[in-house]
């Protein structure tokens, strides 16, 4: 036996109608449903609590989703609260978090059915949607925001397969400048960069490593560093052991650089950045990256913009695109990203 408070049908029951459940995890589960005012399909994200700490996390991914702003990012509508009690005692809070619906499904049921066909990506298809991933975390990491949890099931399409969003900000984190730092070990382990295997403090330069194992998924349709047994994972990410890319010169140097060392000198002259893990705005001013970047920036859809992929087989050296002047931000971009900074400097997860 159970009661919902009223509050809670009246606001919510009365505006989104439940269609079906699209999955379960150890958060609560998703379901698919429709805005009753406009007939919107939405994703509710279901999350249930059992403590004040849970509570309080649970509100702080609505906060961050609310007070982000970005094309490639999932988009945040609405959130509610519900409080079940049980007659023996018990107390469960619900928080739900109405969402944007991506109705090309995710990049990992991209990757598992074209696996099953046999086929490959194209390489046009490939930086097309890297270029998107790589632009939502550089407006994050602008923030001071570390994802810790990029990977395909995060990675979400629209319909027609060219737009992609990055999404599921459960894991986030904020901090306080460039430099500071974490230790708490979260995400999915195939995803770990080394200092999160070795115990070390890490930032926002975490998200980098992960968008290099991304990448290679993309091409390879295969994690760089699988393995059954998770001490062999964390073995192989320490010390880089992957089966080399194969057919994708231009991803195969970005991925390189991505599994860099994480520059733990913040002073080191700027003509020895090339030797450290590259920023998303680095990422962004590849010559691969960049032209679609400057596109996108632009206003162009994805699905108009032009990928061209170099026939030359030899990739640029290493520190070519890191010392390019990155592309100028839209200034409402900008503007908002320093109006609601202050806003996110408290502790997420």
């Amino acid at each position: 036996m159970f009661r919902n408070t009223p509050a809670f049908t009246s606001d919510f029951e009365k505006k989104y109608k439940k269609d079906k459940e699209l999955g379960k995890g150890a958060f609560g589960k998703a379901v698919l449903a429709t805005r009753k005012q406009d007939n919107l399909q939405v994703v509710i994200k279901l999350i249930k609590t059992k403590s004040d700490e849970d509570v309080t996390l649970a509100r702080e991914e609505a906060k961050v989703l609310k007070s982000l702003s970005h094309q490639f990012i999932v988009r945040y509508i609405d959130e509610y609260e519900s409080k079940s009690s049980f007659s023996w005692g018990e107390t469960i809070k619900e928080v739900r978090i109405v969402m944007e619906y991506c109705d090309g499904g995710d990049l990992q049921n991209a990757i598992d059915s074209t696996k099953i066909d046999g086929g490959r990506f194209s390489q046009e298809d490939i930086f097309l949607w890297f270029a998107q991933i790589v632009m939502a975390i550089e407006y994050i990491h602008t923030m001071k925001i570390a994802h810790r949890d990029i990977k395909p099931l995060n990675i979400f399409f629209m319909r027609g397969r060219k737009t992609c969003k990055l999404g599921d900000f459960g894991i986030v984190r904020c901090f306080n400048d460039d430099i500071a730092s974490t230790m708490s070990g979260v995400g999915t382990p195939l995803y770990f960069p080394p200092e999160i295997c070795l115990g070390e403090r890490y930032g926002v330069d975490c998200d980098i490593w992960s968008l290099g194992v991304l990448l290679y998924e993309m091409i390879m349709l295969t994690s760089p560093f699988f393995d059954r047994n998770m001490m062999q994972i964390y073995y192989k990410i320490k010390n880089r052991i992957y089966n080399p890319v194969q057919g994708c010169s231009h991803g195969a140097q970005i991925i390189k650089s991505c599994f860099k060392d994480r520059k733990k000198d913040h002073i080191a002259p700027q003509a020895q950045t090339y030797n450290f893990r590259p920023t998303a705005s680095d990422l962004l001013n590849h010559p691969v990256i960049f032209p679609i970047y400057s596109q996108l920036s632009q206003g162009i859809h994805p699905s108009r913009a032009t990928v061209t992929i170099s026939s030359n087989n030899q990739p640029p050296p290493p520190a070519s695109y890191q010392s390019r002047p990155p592309l100028a931000r839209r200034p409402s971009e900008l503007d908002r990203a320093r109006v609601i900074r202050q806003k996110l400097l408290v502790k997420v997860y």
